[in-house]
């Protein structure tokens, strides 16, 4: 989930550029982008989404609120000497002294009608422009295609969170309509159940060494690439192979964990880092399984976590209420009154076994706000993401 929030998180980032100026059209539209370069016939303008749009100022109403001056009289001296002094002198010679006064004042009002024409496309070597209703589309090729790429690895995450988000619902849909049982009132098959846990045998947890029912645990190492790195797990272990009890007040029943999902917050975390030394339990432990935690000056970087269910501590648990507990009759119970005949596992055609410290209602509220980010989230990244790759390589104007 945290890896999910994190991509959402980039995505919003990666979408939010600050619009700096603001462009009104004089066909009323409105656009919002950063002016990267502006002269007397264009502005080229960026709107945050990796291209270069450029707007004639014959079209620009206003620019932050001031009025655009065309430049075209500024360009009109410079056309008309070359073209109107030639022909006069050879066709007329007497009369030009009295013609060329008639037809400069006839001809400007002509060539200011034509100059401010702009081709319908107009490509460059490395540019290209498209024209649709009186807006400019500038594409500039400036990059090796590393925006491509990016593009399409959020693609996929975007379309790999949405159908994660569709599985969590439906696991958040199955929790719901599953009826809460009893131990002595459940029958063989899904069950859904609530109690007290109860220890089966007698251990601790490995890195807090606290006295528990179930513990879980992994350390992990963070590696250094170049200018980057990530956290590598270097070693974890469980539990699961030892089961623990569940009393509800009406009856006891063991839970075998293995292959469960466990629903449950980290219940001890460590990071080293500046003034931050290894405990001495925390050395031992990794002295004695081998873990390799010394560099050339120190430690490396180095994450902890565990969790565990501590003896009568409050316990959810959806799974499958089975007759399949002859791998157990070798486990010495603490409580005999136990029954062994009936256990609670995974079964061989469930799609879920949910253990949790934490209530079904705070189980199913999680649920339902990661389905939420996965789907909603998930959508609005592939959409954007798709958005971009059509305007990278112009075909959003055909929309």
């Amino acid at each position: 989930m945290k890896g999910l929030w994190i991509s959402i998180f980039i995505f919003f980032g990666f979408l939010t550029n600050v619009f700096a100026d603001e462009v009104i059209l004089k066909t009323g539209e409105k656009l919002e982008g950063k002016i990267v370069e502006q002269t007397s016939k264009y502005i080229k303008m960026d709107p945050g989404v990796g291209l270069v749009m450029t707007y004639y100022t014959d079209d620009i109403d206003t620019i932050d609120g001031q009025t655009v001056q065309t430049a075209v009289p500024a360009a009109q001296p410079e056309a008309q000497p070359e073209a109107q002094p030639e022909p006069q002198p050879e066709a007329q010679p007497e009369a030009q002294p009295e013609t060329q006064p008639e037809s400069q004042p006839v001809a400007q009002p002509e060539t200011q009608a034509v100059i401010p024409v702009v081709p319908v496309v107009v490509q460059r070597p490395s540019h290209t422009v498209y024209h649709s209703n009186q807006r400019y589309y500038s594409h500039t090729s400036n990059n090796s295609g590393k925006d491509i790429l990016c593009a399409l690895i959020f693609l996929g995450i975007g379309i790999f969170s949405f159908f994660r988000g569709l599985g969590v619902l439906r696991k958040k849909r199955m929790i719901e309509s599953i009826p809460k049982s009893t131990v002595r009132g459940m029958a063989i098959g899904m069950v859904e159940l609530a109690g007290k846990a109860k220890k089966v045998k007698s251990f601790q947890s490995p890195l807090t060494r606290t006295e528990c029912a179930f513990y879980r645990y992994t350390i992990e190492r963070y590696e250094s690439s170049g200018k980057s790195g990530r956290w590598v797990l270097v070693s974890q272990g469980d539990s699961v192979v030892c089961p623990f009890g569940l009393e509800d007040g009406t009856g006891h029943i063991l839970v075998a964990p293995k292959g469960a999902e466990f629903v449950m917050p980290a219940d001890f975390t460590f990071t080293t880092g500046l003034g931050k030394p290894l405990p001495e339990d925390l050395i031992d432990f990794m002295e004695k399984n081998g873990v390799k935690y010394k560099a050339l000056f120190g430690t490396y970087p180095l994450r902890f976590h565990e969790w565990f269910i501590k003896p009568d501590e409050d316990v959810f648990v959806v799974g499958t209420a089975q007759k399949t507990a002859d791998q157990l009759k070798d486990i010495e119970l603490i409580q005999p009154e136990v029954d062994i005949d009936v256990i609670i596992a995974k079964g061989d055609n469930s799609e879920i076994f949910i253990v949790s410290d934490e209530s079904q209602t705070q189980v199913v509220k999680g649920f339902s706000w990661q389905s939420f980010a996965g789907i909603w989230g998930g959508s609005a990244l592939s959409l954007a993401m798709l958005a971009y790759l059509l305007f990278r390589f112009g075909l959003w104007a055909k929309f």
